[in-house]
């Protein structure tokens, strides 16, 4: 929902669709390129630390990520595997002991944020006309 609500706000501040439709896209853009997907978490610049932390998309890849790999045997045949699922999410910069918490409350919070900017910028455009 936190996607669905950055895009509202942002096609609702142009003053055409096409325009809209860009605004929203470049909006959405940066979340998706902080979210620890392309690049590893613990390796984004200082100065880009507030649009990795109001990303969305980064807490809901931290839980998957989680989910998936903390506790996981790798089979590698007869030899010995040199990684196993948890020094995978250590190697990426994702603690294996948050699954809940901070995830679940941070896509609450921005997914609430994202809400009541997209109302707002709503509410200005009717009063403005």
């Amino acid at each position: 929902s936190s996607g669905i609500n950055a895009e509202y706000g942002g096609a609702m501040s142009g003053s055409e669709p096409k325009l809209a439709a860009q605004l929203g896209a470049s909006l959405i853009l940066p979340f998706f390129l902080f979210a620890g997907v392309l690049k590893s978490d613990k390796d984004t610049a200082v100065y880009l630390l507030p649009i990795k932390f109001l990303s969305w998309l980064r807490y809901g890849f931290m839980m998957m990520m989680v989910n998936e790999f903390k506790d996981l045997e790798l089979d590698c045949g007869d030899q010995e595997c040199p990684y196993n699922g948890t020094a995978i999410l250590l190697k990426m910069g994702v603690e294996p002991d948050e699954l809940w918490w901070p995830n679940i409350p941070a896509n609450l919070a921005i997914g609430l944020g994202f809400t009541v900017a997209a109302w707002l910028v709503l509410a200005h455009k009717i009063t403005r006309r």
